[in-house]
């Protein structure tokens, strides 16, 4: 993870840069098919909904979310609360949260029959039902 604070943080407080252009990609599934559905959101309020089952992956649809609303997520996302948490880990079903901006790239994952450190747990709920809500009827 590079860090390019602009002023000095807290000791044992990591702070990705921020720029212009990011992506935050939110995705849950997995069992035996490996069936995928993954919500890409990107800083100039694009979102796309995508979907692999094995090694097929597809375009579902495309929408756009207000850039504020996006950079707000962003922001709850790398915010101490969240960002301080680890959670790297797999199950039958898996989550999957990414953020990726530059040379920065912060991930998290769980199983998801098992419970995921608050508050990222509650980010990603609000946060897939925004994404949900967007797509088509």
């Amino acid at each position: 993870l590079a860090c390019a604070p602009s002023s000095e943080p807290p000791a044992g407080t990591i702070r990705p840069s921020v720029p212009a252009d990011y992506v935050l990609e939110l995705t849950q599934g997995g069992g035996v098919a490996g069936l995928y559905k993954t919500y890409r959101l990107r800083a100039d309020g694009s979102l796309e909904a995508r979907q692999r089952i094995g090694r097929s992956d597809s375009l579902l649809w495309k929408a756009r979310l207000d850039i504020g609303k996006v950079a707000s997520l962003r922001d709850v996302l790398l915010g101490e609360d969240i960002l301080r948490l680890s959670a790297n880990g797999r199950g039958n079903r898996t989550a999957f949260v990414l953020y990726v901006a530059g040379a920065d790239t912060v991930r998290w994952s769980w199983n998801m029959s098992r419970e995921v450190p608050e508050p990222l747990g509650a980010w990603f709920r609000r946060t897939w039902r925004l994404c949900a809500l967007r797509g088509p009827d």
